[in-house]
């Protein structure tokens, strides 16, 4: 068996093993960044620290309040003095694993097998992760309540997120929300303008609308790149146990991360009213 994991090595096979789980963690670590860098609903940190089964808390702080004239004399009152609220999340570190099974007729039939299973390996890890991003937004606690989906009712949900700026956020809605919304005139009017984010289809007032089939047919989020984030180690371990007389070897691949709620502040979700 051949172990890669950061800078610790460990061969107990050959030295051709070693080589083989050096390409798969270099070229499924280069996929992984690849598709988290075109794809960036989210924020990701390479700064998560422990072991597997450690629990880790999480605390996100909200501070709201107004701003009053100080030349009354008066106290602030109480609609407007800051108030802070803060919601704590325990997630418990788990790796998950994807592996693969590679034989010497495959690689003497396509050199590029190994490399090619690899970033196969990476796009599924990836496909994890981004569902864990969707769960994690469904998570929001903020709501908007709408009877028909139209520009109208995306301007409603940004009215009670009071934001100076649009800036970073984007709307993520499914195919027939999409098609709805697309009859509004500003959405009509619309230029594409530069597309920020994966799958972005038109700019309106600041906003991107991102059509995602992650959403259920009358789901629609308005979130921000920082507010969900993910967060994982710098390196991923690859094992591989080398099957001499099947002529084969097995390659395991293992990520930890952990996907959560960051900051509300640019997120709500539109609810259809019942």
């Amino acid at each position: 068996m051949a172990t890669i994991n950061g800078s610790v090595t460990t061969v107990q096979d050959t030295t051709a093993g070693y080589i083989e789980a050096l390409v798969v963690k270099n070229a499924f670590e280069t996929a992984i960044t690849s598709l988290i860098n075109a794809k960036n609903l989210f924020t990701t940190k390479f700064t998560l620290q422990g072991e597997d089964g450690d629990l880790i808390r999480k605390i996100t702080y909200t501070y709201e309040g107004g701003v009053v004239d100080a030349d009354t004399g008066e106290v602030v009152p109480s609609e407007q003095r800051g108030k802070l609220s803060y919601k704590i999340q325990e997630l418990r570190i788990k790796a998950k694993k994807q592996a693969f099974d590679i034989t010497d007729k495959m690689k003497r039939q396509n050199s590029n097998t190994l490399t090619m299973m690899a970033q196969g390996n990476a796009e599924t890890t990836y496909n994890f992760i981004n569902d864990s991003f969707y769960t994690a937004l469904r998570t929001i606690t903020k709501t908007s309540e709408y009877t028909t989906f139209n520009w109208d009712a995306v301007e409603d949900a940004l009215a009670t997120l009071n934001l100076e700026s649009r800036e970073g956020m984007f709307l993520l809605v499914s195919p027939k929300m999409y098609s709805q919304l697309k009859k509004s005139a500003e959405v009509k009017a619309a230029n594409n303008g530069e597309i920020i984010f994966s799958g972005q289809v038109k700019t309106v007032d600041g906003l991107s609308i991102v059509i995602s089939n992650k959403l259920a047919e009358d789901e629609a989020i308005i979130a921000s790149k920082d507010t969900v984030v993910y967060e994982c180690k710098t390196d991923a371990t690859v094992t591989t146990d080398v099957y001499n007389e099947l002529e084969k070897e097995t390659f395991v691949t293992k990520f930890a991360g952990i996907v959560y709620l960051d900051n509300e502040k640019k997120a709500i979700k539109l609810t259809k009213a019942v």
